[in-house]
């Protein structure tokens, strides 16, 4: 949509690599990528991370760190599991400032969870094997209907960066 900010959301389950695909938005495509784990590292520190006010505290930073960097940027990248209804509330109320692109990021749930297992825990929170698993069921029931569709089993990032370029082409020329 020309005339608004762009805002590239990526949806999936846990362990499925929508860090590594918005570092490459960000590397190739100049989509500022903003690492919404950061802040929620931050605001977990020793709580549950099933905790409610974790969650509701969590979309509240989130919010109000995009519509700052939407000041700066013409368009930004973040990662979601897509699963609380604080999700919902964000999504509903940046949509009506921006131009929202929710990707469907998807990868085998065995896959996943092996990434998960291996992955820096220095950028991502720790989680259990068994809360890891309990998040990506709520991720496939909820089936967030998404404008596209990246399936990351086994893609190389060469593969990965045509099929960002694709989608990225045709949402600036709207």
């Amino acid at each position: 949509m020309k005339g608004k900010k762009n805002i590239f959301i990526l949806i999936g389950p846990k362990g499925c690599g929508k860090s590594f695909i918005a570092d490459l938005f960000d590397k190739y495509f100049q989509v500022h990528f903003l690492r919404a784990e950061n802040w929620a590292r931050e605001i977990i520190k020793d709580r549950d991370p099933e905790d409610e006010n974790y969650f509701r505290e969590y979309f509240e930073i989130i919010e109000k760190v995009i519509r700052d960097h939407m000041n700066h940027y013409d368009e930004v990248v973040f990662e979601s599991t897509g699963i609380t209804p604080y999700f919902d509330v964000l999504y509903n109320q940046l949509k009506s400032i921006y131009h929202i692109i929710l990707i469907k990021i998807e990868a085998d749930p065995h896959l996943c969870l092996a990434r998960v297992r291996t992955r820096d825990q220095g950028i991502h929170i720790d989680v259990s094997d068994d809360l890891v698993k309990k998040i990506n069921q709520e991720v496939a029931r909820k089936n967030i209907l998404c404008e596209f569709y990246i399936e990351n089993s086994n893609a190389t990032e060469e593969e990965l960066r045509q099929k960002i370029e694709e989608i990225v082409k045709i949402v600036r020329e709207v």
